[in-house]
């Protein structure tokens, strides 16, 4: 057998600060008994004991499987809820998409302000959407359809505030009888969406209502729901034939 060369040896047991000995390492660990809880890669590393050499001997390996087994646990929770989040995401997607073709192939600006407030509420999935118009007292706006509301001048800064888009709330209570009127009771989970349809022409509100209490809510992503207001506002401003507008906030 060949001897073992002393040098070599005396290396792996050398450090920085120079020979380290096994007494060192249990008194260190003992001073620092959360090594291991925050550095668990080390334990990979490790050759764990036998099972049971001893009564005061801590099980390593068991220690290490169970570890592991709570690490994998963790990893198909949090795989599952991304998958769930994944879907749901995907959902939303394609019913946006399919509100945004049926408001495209509206022939009608009538049949298109229709579109919004009676079949969005199949293709979102949803139980009231109502579309409200700032105008003053006296002016035209004809009533096509229950859901188109007539909004106070400063209603839609009044409530989604000012430079503000989208607001939306997991559970509105009191009902907002205001907005919805007689489907109020349905509107548990509202998203609130601002319609700039132009310079010249009066401020829109977008109102999705849910009675599933969290359909929408105040940390959901809402870019799906800014593509919507915005495709709907271009598709207004395109039917009242109105210039393109010069303001970026419109555009």
């Amino acid at each position: 057998m060949p001897r073992q060369n002393p040098d070599a040896s005396a290396k792996r047991r050398t450090g920085p600060a120079g020979p380290l000995s096994a007494d060192a390492v249990r008194a260190w660990l003992r001073q620092n008994p959360d090594f291991l809880a925050q550095n668990p890669d080390l334990l990979m590393t490790l050759t764990p004991p036998e099972q049971r050499i001893g009564e005061a001997v801590v099980d390593f390996q068991r220690f290490m499987v169970e570890r592991q087994q709570r690490e994998l646990e963790k990893l198909k929770v949090g795989s599952q809820e991304l998958l769930a989040v994944s879907r749901l995401n995907k959902a939303t997607q394609q019913a946006v998409h399919k509100a945004v073709l049926s408001l495209l192939a509206a022939p009608t600006f009538e049949r298109a302000i229709a579109v919004v407030i009676e079949d969005w509420v199949n293709d979102l999935d949803l139980d009231t959407v109502v579309l409200g118009v700032e105008s003053a007292p006296g002016s035209a706006m004809p009533a096509l359809k229950a859901g188109l509301m007539r909004l106070g001048a400063g209603e839609v800064d009044s409530r989604l505030g000012r430079g503000n888009d989208v607001r939306t709330f997991a559970k509105l209570d009191p009902p907002d009888s205001a907005l919805f009127g007689e489907t109020a009771a349905l509107a548990r989970s509202v998203a609130w969406l601002r319609l700039s349809i132009h310079e010249s022409a009066p401020p829109g509100l977008l109102a999705l209502g849910s009675r599933d209490e969290g359909r929408f809510h105040p940390r959901q992503n809402t870019e799906l729901l800014r593509f919507l207001a915005n495709v709907l506002a271009v598709t207004i401003r395109a039917w009242l034939n109105l210039p393109e507008p010069t303001n970026q906030l419109y555009r």
